[in-house]
This record gives structure tokens, C-alpha cells and sequence, in this order.
């Protein structure tokens, strides 16, 4: 078989008929990760020390009611409040807030910032829950413009 080099044209028949075989298919599909045996019983021994603090000796109990204590990273509900909702939730309370505040806080510059306000008015699911926010390049001053599904009086597009 002749090898292709990458500055050559290939060509392809928009008529030609490709039969893919059921085994290709599954082939080509994500392979589910089953966990190893080594991780299962990991798993089962954390389990076990977690449920039965009171047989572990006590520098053990007070390290594993440490752990119990710290909070663990589930699902999305789980983990605090995103990015998006904190910078909802200061510009709704503050109105206006410095560009410093975000990049410090966030470590957002003015793009993503621009990006991440353009989501709070187009990108929601209920257009009632907009935010409006404008931002003036000379102070630096993001300001709250107004909330609900349609802009403020003096809005101008972007």
C-alpha cells in the first residue's frame, strides 16, 4: 500500500456504500472503565473504617472524624455556589463593583468578564432572570443596569 503524504489530495466517492459490521460499531463506541479489583477493595476498606470508628485506635478515630468533617466534592449541588452565581449575587447586591474586586476575587480580566455578563442576559433559561451590566473602560466600574427580560431604557447592543 502506497503511503499518503499530507500534501496530497485525497478524493472520496459521495456514491460509494460503506458497510459498517456491528462489531465496528461496538469498537468504535466508548468502552465503559470498570474499576480494578485493587480499587473495589479500596473502596470496601474506606467503607468499613468510615462505618466502624469505634474499633480503630484512637489517633486513627480522630484522623478518620477529621476526614468525616471535611466536605466532599459530589454532584454540582454539592460543591458551593459557581462562578456565575457568585458574580450574579455581588453585582445584584454591591451595583457597582471595580474591576479589581473580580480579577482578585476571580481571576477574570475584562474579556471574560464581558462573556460571563453577556451569559447572565442571553444565556438563562427564564428571560425574566437577565441581569444588565455595564462596565465603563475609563474607572473601571461594572454597574448593575437593570434586571428582567427586557433592557434598560438607555441600553445600548453591543
Amino acid at each position: 500500500m502506497a503511503k499518503k503524504h499530507r500534501d496530497e489530495d485525497v478524493t472520496f466517492d459521495e456514491n460509494e456504500v460503506v458497510e459498517v459490521t456491528e462489531q465496528e460499531v461496538v469498537e468504535g463506541e466508548k468502552k465503559k472503565r470498570t474499576p480494578s479489583r485493587k480499587a473495589i477493595l479500596k473502596q470496601d476498606i474506606i467503607g468499613y473504617i468510615m462505618e466502624n470508628t469505634d474499633e480503630l485506635p484512637p489517633v486513627l478515630r480522630e484522623k478518620v472524624e477529621e476526614l468525616k468533617t471535611i466536605p466532599s466534592r459530589g454532584p454540582s449541588g454539592e460543591r458551593g455556589p459557581s462562578i456565575a452565581g457568585q458574580l450574579k449575587k455581588m453585582i445584584l447586591e454591591e451595583k457597582e463593583i471595580h474591576e479589581d474586586v473580580f480579577y482578585n476575587k476571580f481571576k477574570l480580566g475584562r474579556l471574560e468578564m464581558k462573556r460571563r455578563f453577556y451569559n447572565m442576559r442571553k444565556k438563562i433559561a427564564k428571560p425574566e432572570d437577565a441581569v444588565w451590566v455595564s462596565f465603563d473602560k475609563e474607572t473601571g466600574i461594572y454597574r448593575l443596569e437593570g434586571t428582567g427580560a427586557n433592557p434598560p431604557a438607555d441600553w445600548v447592543i453591543e
